[in-house]
């Protein structure tokens, strides 16, 4: 599904996106010659159209500046050092664009979680009763 967005950057910049954002749900795998279907959860991105101020960029990519969703559409070099060029994405578009898999793993962690504490419960009942509540002989 391809997502267009337009925003202004902090400094005034107009910023122009288009991004296909794909859910791969299954994959096909090579079981010894025999072609199998199976589960997958993958998620692909791809910037298709980016500019800047009208200037149109062919290499722009997500990426993080510290905890923040930037995209990286160039470099510059300035008094010896290179710099990358970043434009920030407004929270409204990361949760857009990456919202859905961010949820997913939240909750699939949650689930990890909660059954890691049960698993963690049932061992130690076993134990007490084991030990007589604790007490070793």
């Amino acid at each position: 599904m391809i997502k267009r967005y337009e925003f202004r950057t902090a400094k005034g910049s107009i910023v122009k996106l288009a991004v296909d954002v794909e859910h791969i749900t299954t994959e096909t795998a090579d079981a010894d010659g025999y072609k199998v279907e199976i589960p997958a959860d993958i998620w692909v991105r791809k910037i298709i159209e980016f500019s800047v101020n009208g200037e149109v960029s062919k290499r722009a990519d997500f990426t993080y500046h510290g905890k923040d969703r930037v995209i990286k559409y160039g470099e510059v070099t300035q008094k010896g050092k290179t710099c990358p060029l970043l434009v920030l994405l407004p929270k409204d578009i990361v949760e857009d664009i990456f919202g859905e898999e961010a949820r997913a793993a939240k909750a699939r962690i949650r689930q990890e979680l909660e059954a890691d504490r049960k698993y963690q419960n049932r061992r130690k009942a076993i134990e007490d009763a084991m030990t007589l509540g604790g007490d070793t002989w």
